[in-house]
């Protein structure tokens, strides 16, 4: 059974261990920023949740510098490029949202175009056959062929909880709306039985794309509206 979340815990670790850490990694020059910015973030998050976010405001825009350099270079890591680029732009659009900055919704649309690419050439299929030595990985990997393109129920059940996510948070929704709808997603959700984050996803889709909730409206202003229109929905773990 998992552990509730101890805000004292938390933020002893954070003054006698992460603060230092955070430090001394924004002194780096990093071979590939993207990747340590997002692994950045999921501290900064920390701080913020314990009452730290004053502490942490210059890691917080090296860390906003760093996603930056790695869109202008067009980092890639990983063999799923695009995937981890969608991550990435995730990450950056909430340290830009944590900046106050007022253009972070750009970070979530070049995620939205990531997400996309990914589900457009990303997908892989097993191929018969026994295992292959990779010299790179050093170890036998099953055979696939890469380069497909995802099958919708791959899709429903695969990433798209962070493709709607992301489309909410820059005001995409009809985008995202109509990727639900054409990978066979319910659409026959009453407002009181979301209990999923890709229903929860949807729904503010849907009711964002016929105006019910104004494209410009920040993360938080978007939930609350959420709230208004369905006081018993269930939201443990959404979102």
């Amino acid at each position: 059974m998992p552990r509730p979340y101890d805000p004292e815990q938390q933020r002893r670790s954070f003054d006698d261990f992460v603060r230092g850490f955070l430090d001394d990694e924004c002194k780096k020059v990093p071979d590939i920023p993207g990747r340590l910015a997002s692994c950045n973030m999921s501290m900064l998050v920390q701080a913020w949740l314990v009452n730290r976010a004053h502490e942490v405001e210059g890691p917080l825009r090296v860390t906003a510098q760093w996603f930056e350099q790695a869109n202008a270079a067009d980092e890639k890591f990983g063999e799923d490029a695009h995937f981890d680029s969608a991550l990435r732009n995730d990450a950056y659009g909430l340290c830009l949202w944590m900046l106050n900055a007022s253009d972070y919704r750009k970070a979530y649309r070049i995620a939205v175009e990531h997400w996309e690419q990914h589900f457009e050439g990303e997908g892989r299929k097993a191929v018969r056959g026994p295992p292959k030595f990779d010299y790179a990985a050093q170890r036998y990997e099953d055979s696939f062929v890469r380069g497909l393109p995802f099958e919708p129920n791959d899709i429903l059940h695969g990433s798209l909880a962070d493709y709607l996510a992301s489309c909410v948070q820059c005001g995409e929704f009809a985008r995202g709306a109509a990727l639900y709808e054409r990978v066979g997603g319910n659409i026959q959700i009453g407002d009181s039985r979301i209990q999923t984050d890709v229903h929860l996803g949807y729904w503010l889709c849907k009711h964002g794309r016929v105006g019910q909730i104004p494209m410009e409206a920040c993360p938080r202003d978007v939930v609350k509206r959420a709230y208004e229109f369905m006081p018993k929905v269930n939201s443990q773990g959404i979102f």
